[in-house]
């Protein structure tokens, strides 16, 4: 827990019975029917923190300060005067360091509480440093980090701005309001803004910043633009304040005051510490109880004593207040306790009443731990259950009023001195030992003689006089201590009948509203008055009820769009089942799996809440639970947590050379986002080298002056390289970095620029076993002046296991690294000055319907005259294809052999990917029927013949399924000519996939040219002098 100041309630001296009175007239008591068990009540328990102590200050009174920055000594003198104005501070609390080495660092902290860390630029050995700024924290002392500290262009790194430590995240460097909002902390007593009443002002700039809270941070404070301006960890030594200390004397009085008081509180010197640490208060008890209320305080501190202070007691139920009290505490020493011992307090009404008791000292050194919270279960309710005020009665309608009370607890009340009150001023005491049996009604009427009461059922005889107006009036149950057990006012609006009792539905139910009451219908006694004196009331109403676990729910840091998931609970502890109606976030960073449900009585429901965070920086949101529970229907959970971008700039993809002149090398690339490809990057980092660049060197290259800032994704930008030698292969890298340090791969370039394949395909109606690779040209090729010209480029096959090079010769020993493999030159051309290029590619074997094969390629430029210059292309994978069928046998002859079958006999093919030849027979219908399949080293084949075959043919099949078929052309075409318009149809042939139309110049129909594709047996189509063309058709098997 953070040091946080408890803001107080101060002078809150409310007379207990007065606030009691107050509370029942609003708010409602326990069911009748209720013995179900409640199931245990989230966080009714004590909730205290321990003080966070230094083991050996320096002063118990002025905490030494040590001031460290990149500027001058000379410079820190106004940060030391506007300290020292404050009161605070001399100068002889004050060491000052401009940008020391380790060991003057070292030496330095011996002697100080607390470190004021800020610079205009990294410290030379800010990592170590930094390490020795963790290991001060730990060991007792404090540090506070101002700007530019927290601004990512000269941020503080290091552990010491690790998570629990630095409460802040550097960001971006941005304009600020120069002005604290002091309306804008949640924590207005905390001690660092003790004697600051108005806005802190202070000097500031563009490079100002809004950092975002780390994990374990706290928020004290924004400016007056929201942005985040001071926060503190939760151990209270760590604190970060945008603000510039150097320029802190030209501030305002308030913002001296403030820095002085936070270096106070971040030393954590000495000083009491006094927590309430204990209470005797159970964890629940039946209604009528009654409470002693004791706290035991303890000054934690083991040095210094506390003066004489007070103790307050809040009592509230539901948020309303209960009551209060406050008690003197005497002086304690250190590391002693004392007692305090509050008003009895008597409750009748069911709740969760909690109960907060915490002290108030001026110079107490930790406020965190002021305040001690714990919950009591009160269970069951006494109240008013039932009255008739207008009766019916043949003798005395007064005589036959009653008035019901009623005990929902598992133990009986006694009554005694308890009284009974109405408007007229009539208080009559309770005599006796009346008692109220544990969860059983308790009649009260004006007379003992059944003649004149009208026959009702009672349990107990007023000795004095009492009368209820009929139509207006309010009565009171007192306990014995004058306490308001319940009360009601009927009058206008409660129409009130002869004869009808007011019964009510429950005593959680408002007593002053007429809804909570129903009419007595049931005839009792002699008068024919309806009621039901001492039984239930005829309108009981079950009453959902429930609650949920966790009111507050923090997530703490969490990269953006990953999720952190919590485990909540609702449980349902009326008497009525609980009804979760809907759900609501107010925005989308927070999702749960709780749906709208049933839950029964005394179950209870688990549920997931999940964060997946879009944003940077602190996310709040509210999950609305609305339900049926009649007391408090919408249950919210208050949601928060920390987005932290984890999500680096993307790789640019397009980093290269645009233009080339000698010895200036301009490179060029489409900007990228924040976040992968969205938003603006906060950097760019580009090295050049004459060696090759990787990451394992990218450090030690050359870095590049003057980098222009990243502008918003997808924009084209261009920088020159100047200065570079003449002649000479150059390297170039580049890295984008986000505003958090997120950073994108490296990605290179070269001034003697590469290829770029931009596309590979198979060449179109071959055998197969080729490819096309298109590639754009290097810059140099075409190019004048770069430096370089190109003088070939070849291509290089990937060799793959299960394919032979089969003799050719594997080269791998050029200047630029190949990607990992073995690869294989396969072809080459010389270069010509073009822009573009197209290389035919062998394969090893063609992708068919057996099984793919891939194969992998790039191309390599190589410089003219200096062939260990060179560049390489982008790789790419592709594989070709067969796209051309073998021929058909020329010659077929097929014999009947009168029993049954035909024997075939045909010409061998000469094809080197023949696989299989096909026989098939063609039917009456005009469709083809399959027959076999015989080896392509077989020239003749006997079959069953087909009894509705009007022919036989054969055709021929590749090793990638390529198929030549038998009966390729339509026999019956018919053919229209009228101008240059032309008319085909044909017999529909019923397993053709499709129709090619050709148009020949001869009769033998050579050079045929193709009109186009159908799968109708019909096609029109326009044709210069169609009358002297001739026309077929071939089916598509």
């Amino acid at each position: 827990m953070g040091k946080l100041g408890i803001k107080k309630m101060k002078n809150l001296r409310i007379n207990i019975l007065a606030s009691i009175l107050i509370f029942t007239s609003s708010l409602v008591f326990g069911d009748e029917q209720s013995t179900i068990p409640a199931p245990p009540i989230p966080n009714k328990k004590i909730e205290i923190v321990q003080s966070n102590k230094k083991n050996n200050q320096i002063n118990s009174t002025v905490p030494r300060v040590l001031l460290i920055s990149t500027d001058s000594v000379s410079d820190m003198v106004g940060t030391e005067s506007a300290l020292v104005s404050t009161g605070l501070f001399t100068t002889s609390d004050i060491d000052m360091l401009d940008d020391p080495s380790l060991s003057a660092f070292q030496n330095a902290l011996q002697n100080v509480d607390v470190v004021f860390l800020w610079h205009n630029s990294p410290l030379n050995s800010i990592s170590t440093i930094s390490t020795e700024l963790k290991n001060f924290v730990d060991n007792g002392g404090g540090v506070v980090i101002g700007t530019f500290g927290l601004s990512s262009t000269w941020q503080v790194t290091g552990p010491i701005m690790g998570a629990n430590y630095c409460p802040f995240i550097p960001t971006a460097p941005q304009s600020v309001s120069g002005q604290m909002s002091l309306t804008s902390t949640a924590y207005p007593n905390h001690p660092v803004f003790n004697g600051v009443t108005t806005n802190p002002t202070y000097w500031n700039n563009t490079n100002f910043s809004n950092p975002i809270l780390n994990t374990g941070g706290i928020l004290l404070a924004t400016d007056t633009s929201n942005n985040n301006f001071l926060a503190v960890n939760q151990a209270g030594n760590c604190a970060g304040i945008v603000l510039f200390p150097r320029e802190l004397d030209s501030g305002n009085a308030a913002s001296k005051l403030l820095v002085a008081n936070l270096l106070y509180f971040v030393a954590q010197l000495d000083s009491p510490d006094l927590s309430p640490i204990s209470t005797n208060l159970p964890s629940s008890v039946n209604a009528g109880n009654l409470i002693s209320p004791e706290v035991t305080i303890a000054n934690l501190d083991t040095v210094s004593d506390a003066q004489a202070t007070t103790v307050t007691l809040e009592v509230t139920l539901d948020g309303n207040f209960i009551s209060t009290e406050t008690l003197n505490i005497s002086a304690l020493n250190a590391d002693s306790t004392e007692s305090v011992t509050f008003s009895d307090l008597n409750f009748y009404k069911s709740g969760d009443y909690k109960f907060r008791f915490y002290t108030e000292l001026f110079d107490d050194g930790n406020n965190s731990n002021d305040t001690l919270d714990v919950f009591l279960t009160v269970n069951g309710d006494i109240g008013i259950n039932e009255f008739l005020p207008h009766a019916i009665s043949s003798v005395n309608q007064n005589f036959a009023q009653f008035i019901e009370i009623y005990n929902s607890t598992d133990q009986s009340i006694s009554l005694t001195s308890w009284k009974i009150e109405n408007s007229f001023g009539s208080s009559v005491p309770f005599l006796g030992i009346p008692i109220i049996p544990a969860n059983d009604f308790f009649v009260i009427v004006p007379i003992l003689d059944p003649l004149q009461n009208g026959g009702t059922p009672f349990d107990y005889v007023l000795t004095q006089t009492f009368v209820l107006n009929n139509f207006s009036d309010y009565i009171v149950l007192k306990d014995n201590f004058g306490n308001v057990v319940d009360s009601v006012f009927y009058g206008v609006g409660w129409n009130t009948n002869a004869g009808e009792s007011f019964e009510r539905k429950n005593l959680k139910f408002a007593s002053n509203d007429p809804n909570s009451w129903c009419k007595g219908s049931t005839i009792y006694g002699s008068e024919n008055n309806k009621g039901t004196p001492n039984a239930a009331s005829s309108c009981f109403t079950l009453l959902p009820d429930g609650y949920v676990s966790d009111f507050e729910i923090d997530f703490s840091s969490q990269f953006l769009t990953s999720t952190n998931s919590i485990q909540a609970t609702i449980f349902s502890t009326g008497n009525g089942n609980l009804q979760i109606n809907s759900l609501s976030f107010v925005g989308s960073n927070f999702s749960t799996d709780l749906v709208s449900q049933t839950i029964p009585v005394g179950d209870s429901v688990n549920f997931t809440i999940s964060f997946t965070p879009n944003l940077e920086g602190q996310i709040t949101d509210t999950l609305t639970i609305s339900t049926d529970d009649w007391n408090t229907p919408n249950y919210k959970i208050a949601l928060s947590g920390t987005g932290i971008d984890n999500i680096p700039p993307a790789d640019i993809s397009d980093f290269g050379i645009v233009s080339l002149n000698g010895i200036v090398t301009t490179l060029g690339w489409t900007s990228v986002g924040d976040d992968s490809t969205s938003g603006t990057a906060t950097s760019y980092e580009i090295r050049y080298s004459q060696s090759e660049i990787d990451t394992s060197n990218f450090a030690s290259a050359t870095l590049v002056g003057s980098i222009p800032i990243p502008l918003i994704s997808g924009t084209n930008q261009t920088f020159s390289v100047n200065a570079l030698a003449s002649g000479s292969q150059y390297y170039f890298g580049i890295i984008v970095t986000d505003n958090n340090g997120n950073a994108s791969n490296l990605v290179t370039a070269s001034n003697f620029d590469k290829p770029i394949i931009t596309s590979i395909n198979d060449v179109a109606n071959d055998n197969g076993g080729m490819l096309e690779i298109h590639f754009d040209a290097s810059i140099n090729d075409f190019t004048q002046n770069t430096g370089f010209n190109v003088d070939s480029y070849s291509v290089f096959r990937k060799v793959e296991t299960g394919f032979s090079p089969q003799g050719k010769t594997v080269t791998n020993q050029i200047n630029e690294t190949f990607p990992s493999g073995t690869w294989e030159q396969v072809a080459t051309t010389n270069a010509f000055g073009f822009m573009n290029y197209t290389i035919l590619a062998p394969t090893l074997a063609d992708s068919n319907s057996t099984g793919s094969h891939d194969f992998t390629y790039f191309v390599v430029a190589r410089a003219f005259g200096m062939p260990w210059i060179n560049s390489i292309s982008n790789v790419v994978t592709a594989h070709s294809t067969d796209d051309i069928a073998p021929q058909a046998p020329t010659i077929q002859n097929f014999t009947d052999n009168g029993n049954g079958t035909i024997t075939a006999n045909w010409n061998s093919v000469n094809a080197t990917d023949l696989e299989f030849y096909t026989i098939y027979a063609k039917l009456n219908d005009g469709s083809l029927s399959f027959v076999s399949q015989v080896s392509s080293s077989s020239s003749s084949y006997t079959f069953q013949s087909l009894s509705n075959a009007i022919d036989y043919g054969i055709g021929s099949k590749d090793l990638n399924g390529n198929e030549t078929r038998p009966f390729l052309e339509i026999e019956d075409l018919n053919i229209l000519v009228s101008g240059n318009l032309v008319s085909l149809n044909w017999s529909v042939i019923s397993d053709a996939i499709s129709y090619n139309v050709y148009s020949s110049d001869s009769a033998d129909l050579q050079n045929p040219n193709l009109i186009g594709n159908t799968t109708s047996n019909s096609l029109a189509f326009s044709i210069p002098n169609a009358n002297s063309k001739y026309y077929f058709v071939r089916v598509v098997w």
